[in-house]
């Protein structure tokens, strides 16, 4: 598992064409405050959510172990990437790397692990 910081994972994720939102409500009980990245000159954003896959709920969304984070540019719900703009592919891959240096294991999609 790997230490989920949001107010620090939205830092690191903050870049010159990136507009970096760090959501104030969970997706369910079982994954940490979203972080939406809006990827400017663009109409796509980039979704951002760390989650575990056991029984125990999170009860603090901001500040968690967390066994994978979700990247998705949300156009498809396969999950993943799927816009063709230029930008948003370098995004993506930016965030990627960025989450994968501080140890992070990335999917394409939340449910396929429930």
């Amino acid at each position: 598992m790997t230490k989920w910081v949001g107010k620090d994972i939205a830092k690191l994720l903050k870049g010159p064409d990136l507009t970096v939102i760090l959501e104030s409500e969970p997706g369910g009980d079982f994954d940490t405050c979203p972080i939406t990245v809006g990827v400017n000159g663009t109409d796509d954003n980039l979704f951002v959510s760390g989650f575990i896959t056991g029984d125990e709920v999170i009860s603090d969304w901001y500040d968690v172990d967390v066994e994978m984070v979700e990247l998705s540019d949300g156009l498809d719900s396969r999950g993943g990437l799927n816009s063709r703009n230029p930008k948003t592919i370098q995004a993506y891959a930016d965030i990627r790397i960025k989450l994968a240096k501080e140890g992070f294991e990335i999917v394409d999609k939340m449910e396929d692990y429930f």
